[in-house]
């Protein structure tokens, strides 16, 4: 349960990260590259829900 909370602060915050990245970006590769790796991250704490 904890585990959860903590991954959607950490998608929340990588949402967050993306869109001022993206923000501040004329080319979208950046906010891409922010994307793939916070959803690589959070796959690798939560295998089974990545899905999610």
């Amino acid at each position: 349960m904890v585990m959860d909370v903590v991954c959607v602060i950490v998608a929340l915050i990588g949402g967050f990260v993306a869109g001022a990245v993206d923000f501040n970006n004329n080319e979208p590769q950046a906010a891409v590259i922010v994307i793939i790796a916070f959803a690589g991250l959070l796959g690798f704490a939560q295998p089974r829900k990545a899905w999610r």
